[in-house]
C-alpha cells in the first residue's frame, strides 16, 4: 500500500488546487451540478448498506456502506456536531506488487510512485506509511478537496514534475541515511533469499536508482511510472472513508460520481512465500552503527499471515506475556542484570503473506559483552511461556472483560482515528456491516492451539540476530551500497544454538504475571452519586480548596459519558537546575520513579491505567489517567511508590513542595478533597520562568558543528514577536496559518532546500517566535538567504494580493481550528492542565481568539506582518540557528552579533515581565515565616 497524508492548516491552499490533464493544469469550477446531471449516480452503487452495527461511543454519528460498480468499498460517515471533514483512502494489497524492476534496473517502489502521483496533481502533498490521507477543516469545499481522486482515473506523469519530484525523493533519501531504523532494515531486507521478494523492496528511492538510470539506459522514467501505476492500482483494491457534517445523502452525491471513474482493472492479490531462507536464518549480522553510543541488539523471526485467526486475539494473549514488566518479566530480569536498558517487541504484518517479529534490547556495555546471555534469557522466557500458558487461561478472560469494557465505556474517537480503525476492519476482510464492531469482537475461549501455532515460530531454528556496536568498525567484509552500512554475516555458533533447543521451560527466574488487581467490571456505573449542575458541575477548572498552603482544582468532564480520571500535580522545587549535573540528576530520578511504577504495580499499566513523573522548569509534573473504578487503588498504590520506593541505586534525596493540583473526573468533590495533602514552600523558593527579550534590531547567529556523519545542514530563523494582548496572539496565528502551506510550497517544493521544511510558532504566555526551519543538503547561510527571500516574498506579494474571499476563508479554516470541539477527555484535561501550571489561568482563551480573529481586518494581517517580521521593520528580533556539516569560519558575516556562549549571551539579556494571569488568585507560597 502507499501514502500521501496532509494537514491542511490554511485554505491558502485552495487557491492552487488545480486539475492536472495531459501536460497542463487547469482550474477546477465547482463542477458538483454538472457531475450530478450526467451522472445516474445510483447506477454506479452496487449495494447501499445502512444498517451498520454500531457501538456505544459512536451512537450519535451516521454511517452509509457504499459498493461501486468498480469494485470500491467506501464508508460514509455524518456528524453533524463536527466542524471538521476527513477523507481517508487505502490503495490494498499494493504493497505486494511493490517492486517494479526494468532490465535497466531502474527501480521504482510505492513510496516513489506517490510521490509522482501526487505532486503531478497538487503541491502540498507528501508520501507516508501506504496510506492516501487528507483531512481539512472548510467543510463546504468537500468536492473540491476531493478532486484527488482525478489522480486515479486520469494521472498525469508530466516529466518536468516528476524532475522536480525525484529530488524530493532525494531528500527524504538523504534525510534517512543515518536513521537506525532505515540502516536495520536496508541490511534485513538485503538477506533475503530471492530478490524479488517484495519485502526485499527499498522503502525510499534516490537520484540513482531513479533518474540517473534512466538516463543511461535513454528511458523515460514517466513512462516507467506509469507503467507501474497502470498495473498495479485497481478500484477492487482501494477502501475509502468520507467524514463530513453533511447528510449521508448529500455525500452519497459527491462521492458516488467523483470516485466511480476509477477503473477496475480486476486485480488479484499475489501470494508470497516467507521472505527469508538460510542466507537470513541462524545468522549473526554484525552491523556498524553511525553513533558511537548505538549498541543494539536485534532478534528476527519469521512467520505466516495471522489474519485468518485475528479474532481468536492470539496476540494479545501472547503480548500479555511478553510486556510483562514487572517483577521476573524478561525486561525486569535482563536489566537488574545490568545488560539492557531498554527492550521493545512487536510483530509487524508486513504482508498479507507472512509477519516478521522482532525483540529489540538497548544494550549496555554489560550487555554488549554478554549477547549469548540476553539470548538466552529470552528462550528460556519463551520455552517458560510455550510449557505454561495452557495453565494461564485467566490471562484470556482478562483480555475479555478489557474488551467488553472497551467497547461499553470507550468515547467517541476523532475523525482520523475512527477512518484508520474503519479501513483496517476492511484490509482484513471485513463486512461493511461489522466495521465498527469488528476491533472489540473475539472469540469466546481461547483456542489452545492456537497459541501453540503462533508460538512455534518462535524457536531457535526461526531466527537471526543483529548486533550494532561501533566495536566492528573497521572488521567487516560486506556494504550496504543503497543506505551505506558496513556489515558482517556470520552462523551464529552451533553450541549456542544447540542450548537454546534443550531449554525445557523449567527457570527459577521468570515469573508469570498475576491476576490483575485493576480488572475492570465492565459498563461503567452511569447513576453514581454525581454533581451535575450548578457551580458545583464546571466543564473548566474552578478552585475547590485553597488556603495559605493549597489549591486544588477541580472540572467535571462534560465532553461525553467517559468514566476516565485526569489527576495533574505539579511538585516545585525551590530551585532550578542550573548545572547539566543538576538536571541531569532530576531527569535520573524521574526516569527511575517511572520505572518503579511499572515494575511495583504493572498490571494496572495493563489495564490502561498510566502514571507519568516529568521533568518541569519549577520541578517535576505527576500526571496519573485512567477509568474511574479503580483510580482510588491506583491513586494509593502510585504515591506509596513515590514516597517508599527503594531504588536499585542512590539517587539523592530532596524536600518537596507540593503546590497545586488539577483533578478532572466524574466524581463528587468529596472524594476528590480526601486524596490530596500539600506542604508549603515560601514565596521566595518558587521559581519563575522568564523569557529573554532580544534588544530591537537585533540579528543574533548562534552556530555549531553537527555530529560525526551527520550528512544534512539544519537551519532556524526565528523572529521573536511579543504579543501583550490577544489580539496580537491572534494576528501571529493567522499569520503562521497564511504561511504555512506556501512555505512548504516554496521552500520544500520549488527550491528543494530539504525534506524536512517547515514552519513554527512557539514560546509561552506574552513572548512568541515564528520560526522556519530546514534541514537539507545546502548551507545554512544560503538556506537562511532563501527563508528572508520568501518572508519578503509574502510581505510584499503573497499577503497583499490576497482577495477578500481568500482572506475570509483563511480566518475561517483559523477560527474552526479554535472551535474545534474535543472528544477526548485527556486532551481537554491536558489544555486545562496547561493553563494552570502555566499559571495563565486562560480557560478560555480558544473562544476568545477565534473572536479576535473574526474582527480581524486584511490590513491589520498586512501591518503586523510587515511590521514585526519584514525586512525594514523597525526594533525586528531576529535570531538564526546553523548547524554546519564543517568550520567555515573564514566566512565571517560582520554584519551579525555571533552567540559563542549562550548561557552568557542568555544573562547578558533582560527577562520579559510576568504577565498578569486571567485570574487573580492569591500569590503562591506561604505568607509566615512559622515553620511548622
Amino acid at each position: 500500500m502507499s501514502t500521501t497524508s496532509v494537514e491542511f492548516e490554511d485554505y491558502m491552499s485552495l487557491i492552487s488546487l488545480t486539475h492536472a490533464t495531459g501536460d497542463k493544469r487547469q482550474p477546477m469550477g465547482d463542477g458538483l451540478q454538472a457531475m450530478n446531471n450526467n451522472v445516474d449516480i445510483e447506477s454506479q452503487i452496487v449495494r447501499k448498506i445502512d444498517q451498520i452495527l454500531k457501538t456505544p461511543a459512536e451512537k450519535d454519528r451516521q454511517f452509509r456502506g457504499l459498493i461501486l460498480k468498480n469494485g470500491m468499498k467506501i464508508v460514509l460517515v455524518s456528524d453533524p456536531t463536527s466542524n471538521h471533514s476527513l477523507a481517508h483512502l487505502v490503495v490494498e494489497g499494493v504493497e505486494l506488487r511493490g517492486r517494479f524492476k526494468e532490465p535497466y534496473t531502474v527501480n521504482i517502489c510505492i513510496d516513489d510512485l506517490q510521490h509522482f502521483l501526487v505532486y503531478a496533481f497538487h503541491e502540498d502533498f507528501h508520501t507516508h506509511d501506504h496510506e492516501i490521507t487528507q483531512a481539512f477543516q472548510i467543510v463546504q469545499e468537500l468536492y473540491r478537496r476531493l478532486q484527488w481522486a482525478q489522480f486515479f482515473i486520469e494521472p498525469s506523469f508530466d516529466e518536468t514534475n516528476i524532475e522536480r519530484e525525484v529530488h524530493a525523493v532525494q531528500s527524504e533519501y538523504a534525510a534517512t541515511l543515518n536513521s537506525y531504523n532505515r540502516r536495520l532494515s536496508s541490511v534485513l531486507k538485503s538477506l533475503c533469499e530471492d530478490p524479488e521478494h517484495p519485502y526485499c523492496n527499498f522503502v525510499v528511492g534516490n537520484i540513482e536508482t531513479l533518474w540517473e538510470s534512466c538516463r543511461r539506459r535513454n528511458t523515460s522514467l514517466a513512462s516507467l511510472a506509469r507503467k507501474f501505476f497502470l498495473e498495479n492500482y485497481s478500484a477492487n483494491l482501494m477502501h475509502l472513508v468520507v467524514f463530513s457534517s453533511k447528510s449521508l445523502n448529500e455525500t452519497t452525491k459527491l462521492i458516488a460520481p467523483l470516485f466511480s471513474k476509477v477503473q477496475n482493472k480486476n486485480l488479484g492479490r499475489k501470494v508470497y512465500s516467507l521472505p527469508y531462507g538460510r542466507k537470513f536464518i541462524g545468522k549473526q549480522i554484525q552491523i556498524v552503527p553511525i553513533s558511537n553510543n548505538t549498541k543494539k541488539l536485534i532478534l528476527t523471526f519469521q512467520s505466516p499471515d495471522f489474519s485468518n485467526i485475528v479474532t481468536k486475539r492470539i496476540f494479545n494473549f501472547v503480548h500479555h506475556f511478553f510486556n510483562h514488566e514487572g517483577r521476573g518479566g524478561l525486561k525486569d530480569t535482563l536489566s537488574r542484570n545490568g545488560l539492557v536498558k531498554a527492550f521493545d517487541t512487536g510483530i509487524e504484518q508486513c504482508t498479507s503473506d507472512f509477519c516478521i517479529s522482532t525483540f529489540d534490547f538497548d544494550l549496555t556495555n554489560k550487555g554488549l559483552a554478554n549477547v549469548p546471555q540476553i539470548i538466552k534469557r529470552l528462550f528460556s522466557f519463551l520455552a517458560v511461556i510455550k510449557k505454561k500458558h495452557q495453565y494461564e487461561t485467566w490471562v484470556y478472560e482478562e483480555i475479555k472483560q478489557s474488551f467488553k469494557h472497551s467497547y461499553e465505556n470507550d468515547p467517541k474517537s476523532s475523525e482520523y482515528s475512527l477512518s484508520a480503525s474503519i479501513l483496517t476492519s476492511l484490509k482484513y476482510g471485513v463486512p461493511i456491516e461489522e466495521v465498527l464492531t469488528f476491533p472489540y469482537t473475539m472469540e469466546p475461549e481461547l483456542d489452545q492451539k492456537s497459541v501453540d501455532y503462533v508460538l512455534s515460530y518462535f524457536t531457535p531454528d526461526n531466527f537471526n540476530m543483529a548486533i550494532m556496536s561501533q566495536n566492528f568498525s573497521g572488521r567487516t567484509d560486506r556494504f550496504n551500497n543503497y543506505m551505506k552500512v558496513n556489515y558482517n554475516v556470520i552462523d551464529i555458533p552451533a553450541e549456542l544454538l544447540n542450548e537454546l533447543r534443550a531449554l525445557d521451560g523449567e527457570d527459577d527466574q521468570t515469573e508469570i504475571p498475576k491476576p490483575s488487581r485493576f480488572l475492570l467490571s465492565g459498563k461503567a456505573d452511569k447513576d453514581r452519586n454525581l454533581v451535575t449542575n450548578g457551580e458545583d458541575s464546571p466543564s473548566i477548572p474552578r478552585i475547590i480548596l485553597e488556603d495559605d498552603l493549597q489549591r486544588l482544582w477541580y472540572a467535571r468532564n462534560n465532553l461525553n459519558d467517559e468514566s476516565k480520571i485526569s489527576f495533574n500535580m505539579i511538585v516545585r522545587l525551590p530551585t532550578m537546575p542550573n548545572s547539566p549535573l543538576e538536571r541531569s540528576t532530576r531527569i535520573l530520578l524521574a526516569d527511575m520513579l517511572n520505572d518503579l511504577i511499572v515494575k511495583e504495580i504493572p498490571d494496572a499499566i495493563n489495564a490502561g491505567y498510566s502514571a507519568a513523573v516529568n521533568l518541569h522548569d519549577s520541578g517535576f509534573t505527576i500526571k496519573l489517567f485512567g477509568e474511574e473504578e479503580k483510580m482510588q487503588l491506583f491513586l494509593e498504590h502510585v504515591f506509596l511508590i513515590l514516597l517508599t520506593g527503594k531504588f536499585e541505586i542512590s539517587v539523592f534525596e530532596e524536600k518537596l513542595a507540593l503546590e497545586g493540583a488539577l483533578v478532572h473526573y466524574n466524581r463528587t468533590l468529596e472524594i476528590i478533597k480526601s486524596i490530596h495533602e500539600i506542604q508549603p514552600l515560601y514565596p521566595t523558593e518558587i521559581v519563575y520562568n522568564r523569557p529573554v527579550l532580544l534588544p530591537d534590531d537585533s540579528n543574533y547567529l548562534f552556530e555549531r558543528i553537527a555530529i560525526e556523519k551527520h550528512n544534512q545542514t539544519g537551519t532556524v530563523v526565528g523572529y521573536q514577536i511579543e504579543t501583550p494582548t490577544s489580539r496580537d496572539v491572534a494576528l501571529l496565528n493567522l499569520l503562521g496559518q497564511a504561511l504555512s502551506g506556501p512555505t512548504f510550497t516554496k521552500l520544500r517544493s520549488d527550491e528543494q532546500l530539504g525534506y524536512h521544511t517547515s514552519r513554527h510558532i512557539f514560546g509561552s504566555k506574552n513572548v512568541m517566535f515564528l520560526a522556519f526551519s530546514v534541514n537539507g543538503p545546502y548551507k545554512p547561510a544560503f538556506v537562511e538567504s532563501r527563508i528572508e527571500s520568501f518572508v519578503d516574498f509574502a510581505i510584499n506579494k503573497m499577503i497583499p494580493n490576497m482577495t477578500l474571499i481568500e482572506f475570509e476563508n483563511l480566518k475561517a479554516s483559523k477560527i474552526q481550528n479554535y472551535l474545534k470541539k474535543e472528544t477526548n477527555m485527556i486532551n481537554k484535561a491536558g489544555k486545562l492542565w496547561y493553563s494552570i501550571i502555566s499559571e495563565e489561568y486562560f480557560f478560555n482563551k480558544n473562544l476568545v481568539l477565534a473572536a479576535e480573529t473574526e474582527k480581524l481586518k486584511h490590513e491589520e494581517l498586512l501591518h503586523f506582518a510587515k511590521n514585526r517580521i519584514g525586512h525594514d521593520a523597525q526594533g525586528r528580533r531576529k535570531l538564526s540557528v546553523h548547524i554546519k556539516l564543517k568550520d567555515d569560519s573564514k566566512m565571517k558575516n560582520s554584519s551579525r552579533a555571533i552567540i559563542k556562549d549562550h548561557n552568557c549571551f542568555k544573562r547578558s539579556m533582560k527577562l520579559s515581565g510576568i504577565p498578569e494571569p486571567q485570574l487573580k488568585l492569591k500569590p503562591l507560597g506561604k505568607k509566615t515565616s512559622n515553620v511548622q
